[in-house]
């Protein structure tokens, strides 16, 4: 929407007066009555997704009443300043936006927002061959949270007399407005190696100049050097405050992490080498998952500003320069979903489908949470049967061949040959359950077993041998031998658990183990594991959304 009057370009303001939050004012627009129209509660898995309550670019979905259209209503703002435009010269940036990204992506879509815009066109650029063309790996929640801890964004520092004079000595100023293109020609991928003091200390001076110059993150301990007299080189967390601060004082010692640039511009200062000891560190290897992507969008806003300074039309300049914007607005904001935190979103919905999703919400959260652990003591009842005790079978008897009782001499006549009393074979050991308590199962117990009684003489007419498992097949009873074993109950087959299948399913469309492995950040043993040691309840919430997103 375009601005041309106080409220005309943010219509959800108009009310603002008459609530005491603007976010108040934007959710009373959004769920004003709309004739013919209701609100959209998402559909497949985005279910009760509603209006997007933001007070300044919120989104409103709507949906017909009678029928299956999808409308949905956002602000201009949020590609770029849309103050003193004309729709017009709003709808033809977005033209321009378009052929520009087409001109390097024949296939591309303007998508609702810049970031959704900007993942969907790196996605394009993923390899098809090479190591990665199955797409790049994960990193695990640790390791994001460890990098959204100890790595901040630019420089912010404010510095005041005395450390400066009070007239400046010349003032420089650079122009990065698409500053973020050039940091991405190289990055890191795959997983990460952990890089140890003491493996740092054993390499070369060779070798650590290239670690710190490769794609990594370092943990040190730094000192400042008592002859500095300059603004600080390495951030350090602010005390007291979700901020980073630069240490400049002489002598100064403090513990942070940096990243390897910043650490061999410390150790090289021509003023003044800083003390610097590696403590731990991660390296990754070095990569260009990301230079494909913004060399193309370099190009886009590279043509866009040169439309925007050559053409003659004042009305073609300003569209040109707003789909330059929009061009810039798709790689900041690309990048900054990559690193996006959790977060906390408002929407509304009509009570009606909330009721009716909530119940879905609850039936899906059922199925999907892991088993909750209680204490022995508190352990909910299972199956009718309120104490299960996991016993370890007795250990098997070693198995004899059957064979025929010999002894020396002549052999006795047909009538007189005695055997040996059969011996039941007992049946192997189950390997140990390295489940949780609640999760273990017993087969279903049986009678011990009582051998029926045999007579001593011989039948007249042998009886066929059944076939027995795993067995090579029985020879055909001669006369005089021993009579054939008799067929074994087959133990029942464990009835597999919620993780295992979960991947039964996934393979069932066409996923291997270790493409399982890899969605879940774990190695394949672990996934085979499912099946033999009843493992994975941790991973049922994760296997239930990978297999509704397939």
């Amino acid at each position: 929407m375009a601005s041309n009057g106080s409220t005309a370009g943010v219509p959800w303001h108009r009310q603002a007066d008459q609530h005491p939050f603007l976010k108040d004012a934007v959710a009373a627009w959004l769920n004003a009555a709309t004739p013919g129209w209701r609100t959209d509660t998402g559909r497949g898995k985005d279910r009760m997704a509603g209006h997007f309550v933001h007070p300044r670019n919120p989104v409103g979905r709507y949906q017909r009443a009678d029928g299956e259209d999808h409308v949905e209503i956002r602000s201009a703002g949020e590609w770029f300043d849309t103050e003193g435009a004309e729709p017009a010269i709003i709808r033809d940036a977005f033209v321009l936006l378009w052929k520009a990204l087409r001109h390097h992506w024949p296939d591309a879509v303007i998508m609702g927002s810049r970031s959704q815009t900007g993942r969907d066109l790196w996605t394009r650029t993923i390899p098809t061959k090479g190591q990665y063309a199955d797409g790049y790996p994960v990193l695990s929640e640790e390791l994001r949270g460890l990098f959204h801890a100890t790595a901040g964004q630019g420089r912010t520092e404010l510095i005041t007399p005395p450390r400066v004079p009070e007239q400046l000595p010349g003032l420089a100023e650079y122009d990065r407005t698409f500053a973020y293109a050039k940091h991405t020609w190289k990055s890191g991928v795959g997983m990460p190696r952990r890089v140890t003091a003491a493996t740092f200390a054993s390499w070369s001076q060779k070798e650590q100049s290239k670690a710190l110059f490769g794609c990594g993150h370092w943990h040190v301990r730094v000192t400042v050097p008592d002859t500095w007299n300059h603004v600080g080189t390495l951030p350090a967390p602010a005390p007291g405050d979700r901020a980073w601060h630069y240490p400049a004082t002489p002598g100064t010692t403090f513990t942070t992490w940096a990243g390897g640039p910043e650490i061999h511009t410390a150790l090289s200062n021509p003023r003044g080498p800083w003390k610097i000891e590696i403590l731990d560190g991660i390296l990754f290897d070095d990569g260009k998952p990301l230079d494909d992507w913004s060399k193309k969008l370099k190009e886009a806003w590279a043509s866009l500003t040169a439309q925007a300074d050559l053409n003659g039309d004042p009305a073609q300049r300003t569209a040109a320069h707003l789909a330059s914007r929009a061009v810039r607005a798709i790689l900041l904001y690309g990048i900054g979903a990559f690193a996006q935190r959790p977060r906390t979103v408002t929407g509304t919905t009509p009570r009606t489908h909330e009721r009716r999703n909530h119940r879905l919400r609850q039936r899906h959260h059922h199925l999907a949470t892991p088993h909750r652990l209680h204490p022995r003591s508190q352990r909910p009842p299972r199956m009718g049967r309120p104490h299960l005790v996991l016993r370890p079978r007795r250990p098997a008897l070693p198995a004899t061949p059957r064979r025929r009782h010999l002894r020396r001499g002549p052999p006795r006549p047909a009538r007189h040959r005695r055997r040996l009393p059969h011996r039941r074979r007992l049946p192997h050991p189950a390997p140990e359950l390295a489940l949780p308590r609640a999760a273990r199962r017993l087969p279903p117990q049986r009678p011990p077993h009582r051998p029926r009684p045999r007579t001593h003489h011989r039948r007249r007419t042998p009886r066929p041998a059944r076939p027995r498992p795993h067995s090579p097949p029985p020879t055909p009873h001669q006369p005089g031998g021993l009579m054939p074993p008799r067929a074994r109950r087959r133990t029942p087959k464990p009835q597999l658990n919620e993780a295992a299948r979960l991947a039964d399913q996934l393979q069932a469309h066409g996923y291997t183990k270790r493409d399982i492995a890899r969605i879940i950040n774990r190695d394949p043993s672990l996934v085979s594991q499912f099946y033999t040691k009843h493992k994975g309840a941790a991973f049922v919430r994760a296997l239930t959304h990978v297999l509704a997103a397939v």
